[in-house]
C-alpha cells in the first residue's frame, strides 16, 4: 500500500469514527445519563487523535525498500566508476571509455575492468529482468539493449575533473537521483538539483575554448 493510500485510509477512518460517535451520542445518553459528557470528550479526543495521526503519517514513512535501493545503487556506481578509472589508467586506452552507444561504452569495461555485470542494473524485480537480458546478450556475444542498463555516463569527462559528474542513474527514483563523481564518490540529490548540476557541467564542457575569458 502506498503512503498516500494509507494516509487517506487513516483520515477517512478517523472521520467515520468521529461522525459515528456523534450520531450515537444521544442513544448513549439514554443508556448512561450520567456519563454523556465524558463519552463526548472521549469521542472528540479519539477523532482528533486519528486525524493528527493521518496528517503526520507521511512525515514518518518511507517507501518500502528505499534505503536498500539507494545503498545498492551507490555501490553499483562506485564499482563502475572504479572500472572507468582502471580502463583510463591502462596505457592502451588513456581515457575514459567512449562510444556513441552508452551500452557499448560500458561494456568496454567488462569483464577486464568491471568483473560483475550485475552492477549495470539496480537490484529489484525490474532489475532482475534487466540482468537476465544483459546476461543473455553477453552469452550471445551481442550488445545489450540500452534500456537494460540503468546507468549512463557523461562522455568527455577528464580524470582531473574530480568534481564533475561521471555516472548517474538514467531515471529518478522516489524523486531523487544517485550519481558518482570523477573522484569516485557517490551520493544522492533531489532530481531537480541533480538536473541543474548536470546541465551546468554540460554547458561548461561544451563552451568554446577561451569563451569563459571574454
Amino acid at each position: 500500500m502506498s503512503i498516500e493510500a494509507a494516509t487517506i485510509l487513516i483520515l477517512g477512518g478517523g472521520l467515520i469514527t468521529g461522525i459515528t460517535a456523534l450520531l450515537i451520542r444521544d442513544w448513549w445518553r439514554r443508556l448512561q445519563p450520567h456519563d454523556h459528557r465524558a463519552w463526548g470528550k472521549r469521542a472528540a479526543m479519539g477523532m482528533i487523535g486519528v486525524i493528527v495521526l493521518g496528517a503526520t503519517f507521511p512525515l514518518f514513512s518511507r517507501p518500502k525498500g528505499c534505503g536498500g535501493y539507494i545503498r545498492s545503487s551507490i555501490t553499483n556506481l562506485r564499482q563502475i566508476c572504479t572500472a572507468m578509472h582502471l580502463y583510463a589508467d591502462d596505457p592502451t586506452n588513456g581515457r575514459f571509455a567512449f562510444d556513441p552507444n552508452p551500452a557499448r561504452a560500458l561494456l568496454l569495461l567488462y569483464p577486464r575492468y568491471l568483473t560483475d555485470y550485475r552492477a549495470l542494473a539496480i537490484p529489484g524485480d525490474e532489475g532482475t529482468v534487466k540482468l537476465k537480458g544483459i546476461k543473455a546478450s553477453l552469452n550471445a556475444g551481442t550488445t545489450p539493449f540500452n534500456s537494460d542498463i540503468d546507468y549512463a555516463f557523461v562522455q568527455g569527462c577528464k580524470q582531473t575533473d574530480n568534481d564533475d559528474i561521471l555516472l548517474y542513474e538514467k531515471s529518478p527514483r522516489n524523486g531523487t537521483r544517485a550519481f558518482a563523481l570523477v573522484d569516485g564518490s557517490a551520493t544522492v540529490l533531489p532530481d531537480g538539483q541533480f538536473r541543474k548540476r548536470l546541465q551546468k557541467q554540460l554547458d561548461r564542457m561544451n563552451e568554446p575554448a577561451g569563451a569563459s575569458g571574454n
